[in-house]
């Protein structure tokens, strides 16, 4: 946003001119879930997964981000990885903390 963008999508079209070839892209929009921009230049969508409550947002986006290295580490596709970085971070916004995080998501 503060690189004036309005959406996960159009900073992705904004700034995949910045990457080398072969590197994709990935911006989280918060509660409006997160795109992707693959290295062929496809581009995915996941929702957020909002907590019944949100107690606890510090700390959201970077289990964002382990979630989705994660899932790539393990030869997930792009868009299976940011359904699981969505689905991680809400579960973390309706929690206090970390402890336990990665058992609330089904991580097969």
């Amino acid at each position: 946003m503060s690189h004036g963008y309005t959406t996960s999508e159009s900073a992705l079209h904004g700034l995949h001119g910045n990457l080398r070839s072969g590197a994709i892209l990935i911006c989280a929009w918060g509660d409006k879930g997160a795109c992707g921009r693959d290295a062929d230049g496809a581009i995915f969508h996941a929702p957020a997964f909002p907590p019944e409550r949100v107690v606890d947002t510090l700390g959201a986006g970077d289990t964002f981000n382990a979630g989705v290295i994660w899932a790539l580490n393990r030869g997930k596709q792009l868009s299976d990885a940011l359904n699981i970085g969505c689905e991680i971070a809400g579960k973390k916004c309706g929690m206090y903390g970390f402890y336990g995080v990665a058992d609330k998501v089904n991580l097969k």
